[in-house]
């Protein structure tokens, strides 16, 4: 999930002033200093009005600096913290905050007559939580919206809303990946009613990922997840006429459009904006709104966007905004809802969208609609800059905050803050560590020093009794990748986790199979070992176990590399197999390994392979032999150690 938030607190300062003194009646000043005293009492203050009204009128009249504090793009050229809470001075409002948006465009004087009490807002957003109650828990304690002693939890023990924030925005994909589903959904319809008590409120959008399911796409559905259900009839059930489904229809919608300042009007009041009109004067256009819109004036823009994907330039159904993608939204939901529950994909076909999906609807659900659009994550900095205005223009807002495509550690700012990327995905990835061959000695070797990233879970798989104990030769691999494949379906393996590291140095048959069964990101140790070479050194050399598997390597090497084989220094067998490297005696297999890493380093190799699993922990044996031999410092890369830091990346753009 998104394990962190935005803080928002919508403000602004006064206008500023200018003050002239009297000049002394008994001074003799000369008459050039005469006529600067009346210039400057008589331009300042036209220029100060002039500035104002020309300036971005939300910077005074309802603020929103959420480009401050927080980190840019990484082609931006500056970064900033990854939290932060963020005040400015405050809103000026009327007494009466319940008159309607005026229906010509107030003056700066009308404007300046109604700021009187100060106005404030503050708005908590947070990304994606597929699923998990434990960092929801955690990010929402962090953000100070639910209470944080135990001991204040409701009946379901559960936190409860504090009453330190006006509205939480989640902006989608609550489900897959996680199995607190059914919690989750319960939990923040309790929160919905506890914030609506107090004046405050929870905003909540619909993803990807919600359409999926009630689609009938379970790709990212664990069999764990769906247990909590106990069958796919009441899962089905429950997206569509239970509870979970009328919470979408009733409370989600596609997209939002906060105002920060009651004087715009409420949450998702359509706005659409303003059409050039010819005027008497051919040299003058006027603009005016549409019936029932927000026109054109000095705080039409003091809002902000929430939606999971984004508002893409080229998405004609934009306006008037929210209000037409909503009501897209919600007319593709209830057709989902309504037709009979297809079989879940995968195994079953494919369901696609209802047939009576009108080509609008298609539209919604397309690449480029607002639940999966990516430009303005993945586009460059130049692009998203240059394209960004446009459709803020046409929204009547001053930033578009999006999930849905993570930046893994941190909030990011695009264009000044215009685009606030606020999905860092730190829901846990489930990661599947495979050992091909039945040697519970090399399973337990890598137990030992793979370490989880953060958010990440480690499961560890061996090849059953009936498998070759180590890998000798392309019959064994095939034969130990059929083996593997057949137990790994029947256990439901396949579908229960994220990502896949095959853990044999060769370009195992098993890698291929799972690709062919799986869009999950399926990679073995070779590859992510050689991926990671690539990286922090010019030229690497492998160690490996027999001197048969020479010939191996080298061709799976020069397949995976291509016309960059040039940076691949050679290989050298240690004459160890597999077993004999955890099971072997300790000081022959390391005068072995030593002595292979200092034939490695006279090839001029600056990073060294370890190219077997079960030579994992061995890093530092190998460095103090090529320190010992006199040769300049290496870097060691485990295959296994690499692929556990590659794989969460590579699961959580497959979302």
């Amino acid at each position: 999930m998104a394990h962190s938030a935005i803080d928002m607190a919508a403000s602004s300062s006064h206008p500023s002033t200018c003050t002239c003194a009297n000049a002394n009646a008994n001074n003799k000043a000369d008459t050039n200093k005469r006529i600067r005293i009346v210039l400057t009492c008589t331009l300042i203050p036209i220029l100060v009005l002039f500035v104002l009204y020309r300036r971005e009128v939300w910077e005074w009249g309802g603020a929103l600096d959420i480009g401050k504090g927080l980190p840019n793009h990484p082609q931006s050229p500056h970064a900033h913290g990854r939290y932060c809470r963020l005040t400015t001075p405050h809103i000026e409002n009327s007494d009466d905050t319940t008159k309607k948006t005026p229906t010509t465009t107030p003056s700066i004087s009308q404007v300046n007559a109604t700021r009187r009490a100060p106005f404030t807002r503050r708005i908590i957003a947070v990304g994606d939580i597929h699923g998990d109650m434990q960092n929801a828990i955690k990010v929402l304690r962090f953000a100070g919206v639910i209470t944080t002693d135990d001991k204040d939890n409701d009946e379901r023990g559960h936190p409860k809303w504090t009453g330190n924030v006006d509205w939480l925005v989640q902006t989608g994909d609550m489900i897959d990946r996680g199995d607190d589903t059914i919690p989750l959904y319960a939990w923040m319809e309790s929160l919905r009613a506890q914030a609506k008590s107090v004046g405050g409120d929870i905003i909540s959008h619909l993803g990807n990922h919600e359409y999926m399911n009630v689609l009938g796409d379970w790709r990212y559905v664990y069999p764990s997840e769906l247990k909590t259900f106990h069958s796919i009839a009441e899962r089905q059930r429950m997206l569509s006429t239970g509870p979970i489904g009328r919470a979408w229809a009733q409370n989600y919608t596609v997209t939002s459009r906060v105002p920060l300042h009651p004087s715009i009007g409420g949450i998702n009041e359509p706005y659409e904006p303003p059409s050039p009109q010819p005027s008497q004067d051919a040299n003058q256009i006027a603009f005016t709104a549409s019936p029932n819109t927000n026109p054109p004036s000095p705080l039409s823009h003091t809002a902000v966007s929430f939606v999971h994907g984004g508002l893409s330039p080229n998405y004609t159904g934009l306006t008037p905004f929210p209000s037409k993608i909503n009501s897209l939204g919600k007319s593709l939901l209830a057709k989902l809802q309504s037709r009979k529950p297809p079989a879940p994909y995968p195994p079953g076909k494919y369901p696609g969208l209802p047939s009576d999906a009108t080509p609008e609807e298609r539209a919604l659900y397309a690449t480029n609609g607002p639940l999966w659009y990516r430009g303005w994550a993945m586009k460059s900095e130049e692009e998203v800059c240059s394209e960004v205005d446009d459709v803020l223009d046409r929204t009547g807002t001053r930033r578009m905050v999006i999930g849905h495509t993570p930046d893994f550690e941190r909030i990011v700012s695009r264009c000044g803050g215009k685009i606030i990327i606020i999905d860092t995905e730190e829901s846990s990835i489930r990661i599947l560590i495979i050992n091909p061959n039945s040697s519970a000695s090399v399973t337990s070797g890598l137990k030992d020093i793979l370490v989880p990233p953060p958010a990440t879970y480690l499961n560890f798989y061996t090849a059953p009794i009936i498998a070759p104990a180590q890998i000798m030769d392309l019959t064994t691999g095939i034969q130990t990748a059929s083996i593997c494949f057949d137990d790994l379906k029947k256990k439901g393996l396949i579908d229960q986790y994220d990502a896949f590291l095959v853990c044999c140095f060769s370009d195992h048959p098993l890698t291929h199979i799972l690709r062919e069964h799986t869009p999950k990101p399926v990679i073995n140790i070779l590859e992510a070992a050689i991926s990671h070479s690539l990286l922090i050194g010019q030229r690497f050399g492998i160690i490996t176990t027999g001197s048969g598997y020479k010939y191996i390597y080298h061709k799976d090497v020069k397949n995976f590399m291509g016309n960059t084989s040039d940076r691949f220094a050679g290989l050298v067998a240690s004459g160890l197999g597999v077993v004999e490297l955890r099971e072997g005696v300790r000081e022959d297999v390391e005068r072995k390994v030593k002595d292979a890493a200092r034939r490695v380093a006279e090839m001029g190799a600056d990073v060294i392979i370890l190219g077997c699993a079960g030579m994992a922990g061995m890093e530092d044996l190998v460095r103090s032999a090529v320190a010992e031999a006199g040769h300049q410092p290496v870097k060691v890369v485990d295959g296994a150690k690499a692929g556990v830091q590659l794989l969460p990346a590579l699961a959580r753009l497959n979302q």
